[in-house]
């Protein structure tokens, strides 16, 4: 079994049809960005590595993008490394890494992990490289891109449909909001716990609303279909209810 921690590094502005399918128009919600911690079985594993420290094209970005009150901001502490320092765990000793998306929220900081495997969705990896359509790829940072298709390239592991990282958890290519978002599954004293990428907020499973940002609605209908009949607990990927519903970013 093993236990699961969502450190908090940034968060970000987006009006409602983003997170709501056809729904919460005018309204502005805030995302949260994690780094989800797994430990248990004598192993260290990382869901995601947070956002770049200078958010600030990113900012520009959404501004432009979406209006003035669209915000994207990583946090004064949002440095993965130093998070994972509280919890006693220096960067060579996570073994694996397992990106729920290749999106600027979840890679920045791959090549902080220098013994790391790291486990991508071989349709979005596959997509990523040689795009179908490129006008609507999400773009990680050039520098880490960089960094998993060269220096970390015997590292990298392709998700083909599912795959079991390691016994306890295992990945699987979602789709729905991006070709490359996945969703993984832990085993904990509390059941299975399932994070994906596709679930902004739990309304999206609760109250059966699918993602408004999304590239395959049919893929949201199948993944909520999948998290009612395998997940314990949902983790939402960007919801900042996940530390009211489990204070401290303590999962299981």
């Amino acid at each position: 079994m093993y236990t699961i921690q969502a450190f908090k590094v940034g968060e970000s502005g987006v009006p409602g049809p983003e997170i709501y399918y056809q729904g919460a128009f005018g309204k502005w919600f805030t995302l949260y960005f994690y780094v989800w911690l797994i430990q248990g079985q004598g192993r260290t594993i990382l869901v995601d590595t947070g956002m770049p420290l200078d958010s600030a094209e990113l900012e520009a970005r959404v501004k432009r993008e979406k209006g003035p009150d669209a915000f994207w901001r990583t946090d004064p502490e949002g440095d993965p490394v130093r998070l994972l320092a509280r919890s006693g765990v220096r960067p060579e000793q996570v073994e694996h890494v397992i990106l729920s998306s290749l999106g600027p929220y979840a890679a920045a900081h791959v090549h902080q992990f220098p013994r790391a495997l790291f486990h991508v969705s071989k349709v979005g990896w596959l997509e990523y490289l040689a795009p179908q359509y490129p006008e609507i790829r999400h773009k990680i940072p050039d520098e880490a891109m960089a960094y998993l298709t060269t220096t970390a390239l015997d590292r990298v592991r392709l998700v083909d449909r599912e795959a079991e990282i390691v016994p306890g958890i295992r990945a699987f290519e979602a789709g729905c909001h991006h070709r490359h978002s996945m969703a993984i599954a832990i085993e904990t004293t509390k059941g299975t716990a399932i994070m994906a990428d596709p679930i902004f907020y739990y309304d999206n499973i609760e109250k059966e609303i699918p993602l408004g940002i999304l590239e395959n609605l049919f893929e949201c209908l199948e993944l909520a279909k999948r998290l009612k009949r395998e997940a314990a607990i949902v983790l939402p990927s960007h919801d900042p209810a996940v530390l009211v519903r489990h204070p401290g970013g303590r999962i299981a």
